[in-house]
């Protein structure tokens, strides 16, 4: 009886493995420049600074539709065009050209430019001047103009938000202390009437705004009505104390901290509607006069009050699964304080925890 034996499939030859991978390789570039993303060279300064000739950038294909290639077909709708959107097109008298340029109109607006003056449906654009732009390459400079629509954009998707009023130390503090807890910069506006200050919020992406916080028109202008928080880090207490009534006046409900530098202006800014006061000179000569008796208080200090200490100090409402516990068989926190009807009470005098306590406790931190 003969043994049958298979013969054994002729293995691929290098070249066909190469050439195969090729293929797939293009096949799969083209299905990403024609459906999902596609890189683009600035070739021209007509939008500098924003973008520089040279740049590369990458544009989302299927914002607006999705198209097939070749046939140029629209299969899907996408999202309208928005005013201020960076958008890559074919220039329609040369389709092989493509232009980038900025939406300024959307369909039904009647655009008109004249004597170097936008305008739409009849209303010239306001614009803000900006310092003039010096381009390195072309040796000269560039008039900028920040265009107010940008602004009112982002300001109208603010929604209990949180407003800094002064970019000092302090408020760069804040707002960086806010965005480690998690605070969405696009849900952070920061206001100062030196432009310089503001300069320090490049990268952040957080909304800035260079005015007078006192002023109720900048207040309005920053959706105050809205907001949930103001952080006045002005650094000067009489404009603390003016800001703070305007806010009042404008949104009751938004809690109100402020930086107060002299102690004795303290009861002023409590009866101007400020709901938490913190005093630097005060806290800083506390922890001054603690650190000569013990060295470690004021490094322990800095990581209470720091979301990337070792430990961190934080405050929270009561869960439901833990009314009726005592404050001391949490786990994972040390409770150094219960707030009920907004007193203070010791958590070792405390047997049970009722609906609606706040505690203000010990975690630890970010640090690893």
């Amino acid at each position: 009886m003969k043994e049958n034996k298979s013969k054994p499939a002729p293995a691929k030859s290098k070249i066909r493995e190469f050439i195969e991978a090729i293929l797939t390789a293009l096949l799969i570039a083209a299905f990403i420049i024609s459906f999902i993303v596609q890189a683009f060279k600035i070739p021209s300064g007509s939008m500098i600074p924003t973008l520089l000739v040279g740049d590369l950038i990458l544009v989302n294909k299927f914002t607006y539709g999705v198209r097939l290639p070749v046939i140029n077909q629209k299969i899907t709708d996408g999202n309208p065009p928005q005013r201020g959107d960076v958008m890559v097109f074919r220039f329609p008298r040369d389709t092989s050209i493509d232009y980038i340029k900025r939406v300024v109109g959307v369909p039904g607006d009647e655009v008109a430019y004249i004597n170097k003056r936008l305008t739409i449906n009849g209303e010239p654009v306001p614009t803000d001047t900006l310092p003039d732009y010096f381009e390195e390459d072309a040796t000269r400079y560039f008039k900028q103009f920040q265009e107010e629509q940008r602004m009112k954009r982002a300001v109208s998707k603010l929604n209990d938000h949180t407003i800094v009023c002064g970019y000092g130390t302090t408020g760069q503090a804040a707002v960086r202390e806010l965005l480690l807890h998690g605070t969405r910069p696009d849900q952070i506006v920061v206001v100062d009437v030196d432009e310089n200050a503001l300069r320090a919020t490049s990268g952040l992406e957080v909304v800035a705004i260079q005015a007078d916080a006192a002023q109720e028109s900048t207040l309005n202008a920053m959706a105050i009505q809205r907001a949930a928080h103001v952080l006045i880090c002005t650094g000067r207490d009489d404009t603390a104390v003016l800001t703070a009534l305007t806010v009042q006046a404008l949104n009751p409900d938004c809690r109100i901290v402020a930086m107060c530098r002299q102690q004795e202006n303290v009861k002023l800014l409590q009866r101007s509607g400020v709901h938490s006061i913190i005093s630097p000179a005060l806290a800083g000569g506390t922890l001054i006069a603690a650190a000569t008796r013990q060295d470690h208080i004021v490094d322990t200090m800095k990581d209470l009050l720091s979301v990337g200490g070792a430990i961190r100090l934080d405050e929270r409402v009561v869960r439901a699964d833990e009314v009726g516990t005592s404050p001391r068989a949490l786990k994972g926190i040390t409770v150094l304080r219960v707030y009920r009807n907004d007193r203070a009470v010791d958590p070792a005098r405390l047997d049970t925890l009722a609906q609606g306590d706040i505690l203000v406790f010990v975690a630890p931190g970010n640090r690893t």
